[in-house]
This record gives structure tokens, sequence and C-alpha cells, in this order.
């Protein structure tokens, strides 16, 4: 998935604001529920690449325009991009977001499969993510536009 925010984005804004959006401080509050606590310092610790552990993620690999995070369980993963667009109108930036589900073996077949758990949620995962693209979008808009003067 990808978004078109006005302006140039780094990678740490972006990934800041994904974090800091009142959506996704939802989902903190459940993991914080769940023995996974985590707060808007951490998130912008990820960001900065200072970081490497955010709620129940840790940072899998770094470039200057992207970033993958894995889930404790190693079954997610979610990945960052940024890519910069320039043309005669405006300089923009492309923000991406994907998230990946790792299959495992099952046993008895040797076949690898999500499970059904996963299965079941696809669709809803698609809208949540689609959701939170669009969250950081606005969130990081409303902080540029209180950052001019």
């Amino acid at each position: 998935m990808q978004q078109r925010p006005s302006g140039l984005i780094s990678l740490r804004q972006y990934v800041a604001a994904f974090y800091t959006t009142g959506l996704f401080k939802s989902e903190r509050a459940v993991l914080s529920l769940a023995g996974r606590p985590s707060s808007d310092t951490q998130a912008r610790q990820v960001a900065a690449g200072t970081g490497t552990t955010f709620a129940a993620w840790s940072v899998e690999e770094r470039a200057e325009s992207q970033l993958l995070m894995r889930h404790v369980t190693a079954r997610t993963r979610s990945w960052f991009k940024v890519a910069s667009v320039s043309d005669e109108v405006s300089d923009r930036t492309l923000l991406y977001f994907g998230s990946a589900i790792t299959a495992v073996k099952n046993g008895a077949t040797g076949r690898r499969k999500i499970g059904p758990v996963f299965q079941a949620l696809t669709s809803l995962h698609i809208l949540y993510s689609r959701a939170l693209l669009a969250a950081a979008v606005r969130r990081i808009e409303r902080l540029n536009k209180m950052a001019k003067p």
C-alpha cells in the first residue's frame, strides 16, 4: 500500500508518525495488557535508529529509506518505505507500508501454511493496514502544518 502526502518526508518522520497515531495507540493499549507496553519515546527511538525494540516488534533490517520490523513470534513482519518523487508541480514522498505473514510447516503434511487464524483475519488486517497508513499521513500533514511559521 502507498500514500502520497505533500512535501518530503523522512523514514524517521514516517515511522514515528505511524506508531504514534491515535489508531495505533489503541493497538499499543491492547499490547500493553498482553505484557508488551510501549511509549511514544520508544517509537521515536526506533524511528530514529537509536532503538531496536518497540511493543511486540524488533528491528530486523534498516536501510536509509526502509525499515523491516519483526514481531516477537517471528510470524509477522511490518515494512516501511519512503521514496521521494519530484516533478514540476511539487516535491512529494511516497509512503509504503506492508505486512507479511510467515508460513509454518504442517508436521503431518510438510506443506507450509499461514494457518486458519491468520487466513480468517487477512481481509480485516488489510483494511486495518490501510487505515493505519492513512492515519500516519494525516498525522504527518498535521505536524507539518504546526511546524510552519
